[in-house]
């Protein structure tokens, strides 16, 4: 494994290099899309012994929610799943709370396909889609200075918007779902300040789906005791036929939220954009705070609107490039794939 020290001549360090030099203007050359990946550098199954470029990759984080990125627009890995568990581990691997792979689209500018560390499948990561929206401004994939993306995340099309240098980045996360069966949960209807059994006591919480499945919790205190006890227990409840992402939040005011999430499977992270959003939504249904809040987590802080008139949910936060760097498939990377693959 590692990180950015690459032959001259090869496609990565020319992606590196425009990664690493500004325009001045704020806004990266557009690259030449072999720069980012090679249909050579994505079969991690081709025969012992093939001359293959490593394949690069771009490390970035909002909130402390990172993230390895790579383009797939001009070829997908052949396992992405595997490749997500061997790029995701934080001992033999980049370390990362996701995988996440630019893709063409038909019905946006590009597709996000994400992987969770386990080789899971998400359609939703919000912050996933905040890092996706800078990379893309910044190496001009649409054009020098365009702003403004639209993203395929699963069934939604979700719309990006970078501010001011490219570091902070709205995304509308589209209308947020409050019936069980699009959530999913094992019974239909609305599930906002329910009871959940749990251990053989009754937890209040809400189900809000934001293309990915959510339970939140109003607590006086987040405690680590609480957060390591419910967390693991109610991400795999039978309620939520395909689990479910667990938020802790704490009302400061009208206007204020603090937050912490356990993450299916993930586990607990910093931060979670899609958490966040829900997080937001069952306090403002409890009418626990106004329609507009801030969210406050380990790992930085979001902005969340709910329009009552189109109800549409935006998500603001500031995403960060962390390094950028390549893996060769066939030496570290390529025999944890093998071990993976057993």
């Amino acid at each position: 494994m590692k990180e950015t020290r690459t032959r001259k001549n090869s496609g990565t360090y020319r992606v590196i290099r425009k990664m690493s030099q500004s325009t001045g203007s704020g806004v990266y050359p557009t690259i030449d899309p072999r720069d980012l990946v090679e249909p050579g550098m994505l079969n991690p199954s081709a025969a012992p012994g093939d001359s293959r470029d490593p394949l690069a990759f771009v490390k970035m984080h909002a909130g402390g929610n990172d993230f390895v990125i790579i383009d797939g627009r001009y070829g997908l890995p052949a396992e992405i799943s595997l490749l997500a568990r061997a790029m995701c581990d934080r001992h033999y691997g980049v370390g990362a709370d996701g995988l996440v792979v630019l893709d063409n689209s038909t019905t946006g500018d590009f597709r996000m396909i994400f992987r969770n560390p386990d080789g899971s499948t998400s359609d939703m990561c919000g912050n996933a889609l905040l890092c996706l929206a800078r990379f893309v401004y910044k190496l001009g994939m649409c054009g020098p200075g365009k702003r403004k993306f639209d993203f395929e995340a699963g069934l939604r099309k979700i719309s990006a918007h970078v501010i001011g240098g490219g570091e902070r980045v709205r995304i509308d996360m589209g209308q947020p779902i409050l019936d069980g069966a699009g959530i999913p949960t094992s019974e239909p209807g609305r599930h906002i300040g329910a009871s959940l059994p749990v251990d053989g006591r009754e937890i209040k919480c809400s189900a809000v789906g934001m293309g990915n499945p959510h339970c939140v919790l109003e607590v006086d205190e987040l405690s680590d005791e609480l957060v390591e006890d419910l967390g693991p227990k109610i991400t795999s409840h039978e309620f939520f036929p395909e689990g479910t992402n667990v938020e802790f939040v704490k009302v400061l005011d009208r206007r204020n939220l603090q937050f912490r999430v356990w993450e299916r499977g993930v586990g607990e992270t910093l931060s979670c954009g899609s958490g966040v959003c829900a997080a937001a939504v069952a306090m403002m249904l409890e009418e626990r705070v106004e329609r507009e809040v801030r969210v406050a987590t380990k790992g930085g802080e979001y902005e969340v609107s709910w329009n009552t008139g189109s109800d549409r949910v935006s998500l603001t936060g500031i995403a960060d490039i962390v390094f950028t760097g390549e893996c060769n498939l066939d030496q570290g990377v390529g025999r944890r794939l093998d071990d993976l693959a057993l």
